[in-house]
C-alpha cells in the first residue's frame, strides 16, 4: 500500500467535491481518498496498483482538471 498525492484544479461547490470523491473511490485500487479544496491536493491510499488513465478520466468526471501527480 502506497500513498499517492494529486494536484487538481481548485475550488468547487460541496457537490463537486463529493463527486470527486465518489469518482476516485470507484477507480480500482483506490482507497481513502482526501481532498484539500483550497490547496487542490488529493491524497488517497494505493492497496493495489492503479491506472493514471483512469484517475485521470475520474478527475475529468468529476469536473475536475488533473494538473499533476506526486
Amino acid at each position: 500500500m502506497s500513498t499517492v498525492e494529486i494536484d487538481v484544479s481548485t475550488g468547487g461547490c460541496e457537490h463537486c467535491q463529493r463527486a470527486l470523491y465518489a469518482e476516485l473511490s470507484a477507480v480500482p485500487g483506490v482507497w481513502r481518498v482526501r481532498l484539500d479544496a483550497p490547496s487542490g491536493r488529493v491524497t488517497f491510499c494505493a492497496i493495489a496498483p492503479v491506472d493514471r488513465v483512469q484517475v485521470a478520466e475520474a478527475v475529468a468526471d468529476a469536473g475536475y482538471e488533473l494538473r499533476a501527480w506526486h
